[in-house]
């Protein structure tokens, strides 16, 4: 199964004041997520949190290392602190989640959304686009992967290849 990214353009760069959630490495189940304000980029790894990095450090690594990546831009006001959502985690394997948690946490705290039943983005995708809280979305390093209507279609994954994936990421850290 795939899921369908239509009416995408190729990204630009980061518009001042705007949010985005940043999926890298598009190209594989799952890819990472992370969140960009203010032009500061926070997401949680298997190493643990990463905040306030800057976005042209992210964007050169894009860049450099040719990640197929997508940028969501939402649709929601920032006045709030992003760190102060990260804060609360260490790390992917610490805490047995996924690098959506947090976002879920932003999206639902800022916008009060109930996400009990988003497990994976595209779960959160949906929940978004029925309450219009998505605007532009862009893609980079993906020129070769748009189908014959310039849409980008991505490998559907669920919950359980999502814990799978986690899982293995475990036994190889421990």
């Amino acid at each position: 199964m795939r899921y369908s990214f239509d009416n995408i353009s190729k990204f630009k760069g980061f518009d001042a004041g705007e949010i985005y959630l940043v999926m890298f490495h598009v190209d594989k189940t799952p890819p990472h997520l992370g969140l960009v304000k203010d032009n500061k980029y926070c997401s949680i790894t298997i190493k643990g949190v990463e905040m306030d990095v800057d976005v042209d450090t992210i964007f050169n690594v894009i860049k450099r290392k040719r990640i197929p990546t997508l940028f969501v831009g939402l649709n929601m006001e920032g006045n709030f602190d992003l760190r102060s959502y990260y804060q609360k985690y260490s790390s992917i394997i610490d805490q047995n989640i996924s690098c959506l948690a947090p976002i879920k946490d932003v999206i639902s705290g800022e916008l009060n959304l109930v996400l009990k039943e988003v497990h994976v983005i595209f779960d959160l995708l949906d929940k978004l686009k029925e309450k219009e809280l998505l605007k532009k979305i862009a893609y980079f390093n993906l020129e070769d992967r748009l189908n014959k209507i310039g849409a980008f279609e991505m490998k559907k994954y669920g919950f359980e290849e999502l814990n799978e994936y986690l899982d293995n990421l475990r036994i190889i850290r421990s």
